[in-house]
C-alpha cells in the first residue's frame, strides 16, 4: 500500500494495525484525521476528509486503521508519539483532531498525546462494551470479537481541549455525548433526524463541505458556526431521504403510526431507492397499512438493487405469510436463511413459515439445524411451540441430511447468475417428484435442481424422475443462431453427468416441438403429471409458445413452471424472442398465478443491454378451457365467464 506514491505523502508509522501518513502544505494549521469503522471485507480507507483538505491545501495527518480495533492496540501510543514529533518539527500553530464514530473515538483518545486546539467528531462512542454501555447494543459484537473496552482511553482524554460533538439527538449518540459532557469540554451541535451517519446526511443536502470547513478551518467560534449550519440544515433537510428514513425508523420504534405513514409517503415522493429506505417502506406498508402486496413491492425493489440482501427475502416471507400464501412464505424464508445462515432470527422465521405451511419434512430439518447451531434455543417458548409437530422427526435427523441441507443453502447463496437462486430455493421447498427441463445445455442446472429437490426429501421418498429435452449433439450453427441457443453437451455426456444424482433420468433428443408432443401423448396415456418444469429451450416466441402448449396438459394443481428469459425493457432487435408474449397471455388466464420474479441479471452483448428475469407460473386450477381447432392445430382461449388475472408480485387468491 504505497500511500506516499499515491498522495505524495510521508509515511510516519506503518504497523500491522495502524498506518499514519502526512501531507504538508504551506500554512500553520494541521488536521489529524482518524478513519471510521471498516465494514466487513473493506480495504483500509483513504484519509478521512483527505479530499477536502487537499482541495483547501491544508496540512493533514491521516491515521488509518487496518482492522476494527477501535484504537485499543499496542500500536496506538507509538503512532501518536510519532505524530507528536512530526507536529513539533513542522511547528504548526493550530492542531485539530477529526473523525466520525470509531474515527471520533480516535480523535478523543489521542488528545492525551497530542495538544489539540479542538477536536471535531461525529457520533463518537464513550464505550462499546456491554458491561459499560448495556443501553447501546450496536457494537457489542465488536467488543466481544476484539475483546475491547474504550472506557480507559475515553477517561484519559484531555479535559482542556474543546470537543465539538455533532450528533442526532434522536439516536443513542446523544447518551454518549452526555457521558463525555460530564467531564470533558464538549460543545454539542445537534442535527435532528440526521442519523448516526450524520456526515452522509449532510452530504446529501449539500452541507458536508461547508460544515467541515466551518468547524475545522474557520477561526469563528463553534457556537457561531453551528448556528449558521443548523439553520441551513433545517431549511434543506426536507429534501433528504435519509432524514425521512430516520423519522420513519423512530416512529416505528415509538409506535407513532400517523408519523410513520407521513414519513413513508415522503420517502415514496422522493423516489429514492436505497436498501434501508425501501425496507422501511416495506415495513410501514406491512405493519401499519396491512398491505402485503404493497409491502412486497418495496422488498422486490430492494432485491433488484441487492439480490443477496437477506432482509429483503425475510420481508417477502413475512408479506406472503400475512397474505396467507404459506408455500411462498416458506420459499422466501428459506431464501433469507440461505443468505444469512448464521442468523438465529432468520432460522426462526424459516421455522415459523414451514410450520404454518405444514411443510413437515422441511420443518424437522430446519429445527434440527437450529438446535445444532443455537442449542440454547431448545428451551425457548418459540421453539417448543413451532417444533411440536415434528419433535420425534427432529431428533432422528441424520448428520448427513444436515450436511446435504447446508450444501443446498450454500448453492442458493452462491449461485450465479443471480436469478437462478430463485429456481433452487423454490425446488428446496416444493420437493417435486418429477422435473422436466426444456433446454439442458451442459447439465449443471439439472444437477443442481435434482440436488435441491432432494435436499429436504424423506429418505423413504421414491426416486425423483427427470426428463430432459435438447438437441444435444444434433445442435447446428444455424439453429443456434436462429433460436439464440447454446451448444449443449451430447446426450451420453449428460447421462453420465446426472447418473450420480440417483434420479431416474430420461433424455429426449430433437426439436422440442416434436419430442415434447410425443412425450405429452405418452404421459397423458399413462395418466402422469409433471410437478415442476423449467422451460429454457429455444428463445423464439413461437418455440416458447409451442413448448408451453405441449407441457400444459401435463400440469396439475400445485405444479410450478419456471420460464426463463423474460426481457425487461426488451431491445428492438430481439422483439420476437423471449417469453414476454407468453407471460402476458398467461397473466389473463385465471387458472394461473403468474409472477415476474424480482431478481434480474444484466448483460452487455451484441443486442445491447439485456435485463433478464425469470417468471414463475403456479397452477391454481385445471378447469377446462374452450378449445378451437384450426387446420389441425389447437389454440387455447380463456373461458369468457372467468375474470382476467394479472402479472403481479403477488399471486391471485386460490
Amino acid at each position: 500500500m504505497a500511500w506516499h506514491q499515491l498522495y505524495d505523502t510521508s509515511v510516519l508509522f506503518y504497523g500491522r494495525d495502524i498506518l499514519v501518513i502526512a501531507k504538508h502544505f504551506d500554512g500553520k494549521r494541521c488536521v489529524v484525521t482518524f478513519s471510521p469503522r471498516l465494514n466487513e471485507d473493506d480495504l483500509p480507507q483513504e484519509p478521512f476528509g483527505g479530499a477536502l483538505l487537499e482541495k483547501e491545501e491544508v496540512s493533514y495527518i491521516a491515521v488509518i486503521s487496518t482492522r476494527n480495533h477501535w484504537w485499543v492496540t499496542g500500536e496506538f501510543e507509538p503512532a501518536m508519539e510519532r505524530i507528536a514529533a512530526y507536529v513539533e518539527a513542522q511547528r504548526y500553530d493550530t492542531l485539530v483532531g477529526y473523525g466520525g464514530s470509531m474515527g471520533g473515538v480516535g480523535a478523543i483518545h489521542s488528545s492525551q498525546y497530542l495538544s489539540y486546539d479542538k477536536a471535531v467528531v461525529f457520533g463518537a462512542q464513550y464505550d462499546i462494551s456491554p458491561d459499560i454501555v448495556p443501553w447501546d447494543m450496536r457494537w457489542h459484537a465488536d467488543a466481544q470479537q476484539y475483546g475491547v473496552s474504550l472506557k480507559a482511553g475515553s477517561d484519559s482524554a484531555s479535559r482542556d481541549m474543546e470537543i465539538v460533538y455533532l450528533f442526532d439527538p434522536f439516536t443513542l449518540d446523544k447518551r454518549h455525548m452526555e457521558t463525555f459532557q460530564t467531564y470533558l469540554n464538549v460543545t454539542a451541535v445537534a442535527f435532528p433526524f440526521s442519523g448516526h451517519e450524520l456526515f452522509r446526511t449532510l452530504k446529501e443536502v449539500g452541507l458536508a463541505g461547508e460544515t467541515v470547513k466551518g468547524f475545522l478551518l474557520s477561526s469563528d467560534s463553534a457556537s457561531q458556526i453551528s448556528h449558521k449550519i443548523k439553520a441551513q440544515y433545517k431549511a434543506k433537510r426536507g429534501s433528504s431521504y435519509r432524514v425521512f428514513r430516520n423519522i420513519l425508523t423512530r416512529a416505528h420504534q415509538n409506535k407513532k403510526r400517523k408519523i410513520a405513514n407521513w414519513a413513508s409517503k415522503r420517502l415514496a415522493q422522493l423516489g429514492k431507492k436505497d436498501i434501508a429506505s425501501l425496507h422501511m417502506l416495506g415495513l410501514s406498508q406491512l405493519t401499519d397499512k396491512k398491505d402485503a402486496k404493497g409491502s412486497e413491492a418495496f422488498y422486490d425493489q430492494a432485491l433488484a438493487l441487492c439480490p443477496d440482501h437477506p432482509a429483503s427475502w425475510r420481508g417477502k416471507a413475512k408479506s406472503r405469510q400475512f397474505a396467507q400464501d404459506g408455500q411462498a412464505a416458506t420459499i422466501y424464508a428459506l431464501a433469507a436463511l440461505a443468505r444469512g445462515p448464521g442468523s438465529a432470527d432468520l432460522s426462526r422465521v424459516t421455522i415459523e413459515a414451514a410450520h404454518r405451511a405444514q411443510e413437515w419434512e422441511l420443518l424437522s430439518l430446519v429445527c434440527a439445524r437450529h438446535i445444532k447451531k443455537f442449542p440454547d434455543e431448545a428451551k425457548s417458548d418459540f421453539y417448543k411451540r413451532f417444533s411440536a409437530p415434528v419433535t420425534e422427526r427432529t431428533t432422528n435427523v441424520a448428520g448427513t441430511a444436515l450436511d446435504t441441507f447446508e450444501e443446498a443453502l450454500e448453492l442458493i447463496r452462491t449461485r450465479r447468475p443471480h436469478r437462478y437462486a430463485q429456481l433452487y430455493q423454490t425446488l428446496a421447498v416444493l420437493r417435486p417428484q418429477s422435473i422436466a427441463e426444456i433446454g439442458v445445455f451442459n447439465g449443471d442446472t439439472a444437477s443442481h435442481m435434482l440436488k435441491m429437490a432432494t435436499s429436504a426429501q424423506s429418505t423413504t421418498a421414491p426416486a425423483l424422475e427427470y426428463y430432459g429435452f435438447d438437441l444435444f449433439e444434433d445442435m447446428t450453427p444455424e439453429l443456434h443462431a436462429t433460436e439464440l441457443s447454446k451448444f449443449p453437451l451430447s446426450r451420453d455426456e449428460i447421462a453420465t453427468k446426472l447418473a450420480p444424482t440417483g434420479a431416474k433420468v430420461s433424455l429426449f433428443k430433437g426439436m422440442s416441438q416434436e419430442t415434447l408432443s410425443k412425450f405429452k401423448g405418452k404421459l397423458c396415456a399413462e395418466g402422469k403429471h409433471l410437478d415442476f418444469v423449467f422451460l429454457d429451450g429455444g428463445h423464439k416466441e413461437e418455440t416458447i409458445f409451442s413448448d408451453w402448449v405441449n407441457i400444459e396438459p401435463l400440469l396439475k394443481v400445485g405444479s410450478v413452471v419456471f420460464l426463463d428469459d423474460f426481457y425487461v425493457e426488451k431491445p428492438k432487435n430481439i422483439q420476437r424472442f423471449g417469453c414476454n408474449k407468453l407471460v402476458k397471455k398467461l397473466s389473463k388466464d385465471p387458472r394461473y398465478a403468474v409472477e415476474i420474479l424480482p431478481v434480474q441479471d444484466r448483460f452487455n452483448n451484441d443486442f445491447g443491454v439485456l435485463n433478464i428475469s425469470m417468471v414463475q407460473v403456479r397452477v391454481l386450477s385445471t378447469a377446462a378451457l374452450m378449445r378451437k381447432s384450426v387446420e389441425g392445430q389447437t389454440f387455447l382461449y380463456p373461458d369468457p365467464t372467468h375474470t382476467a388475472g394479472s402479472v403481479t408480485g403477488m399471486p391471485r387468491a386460490v
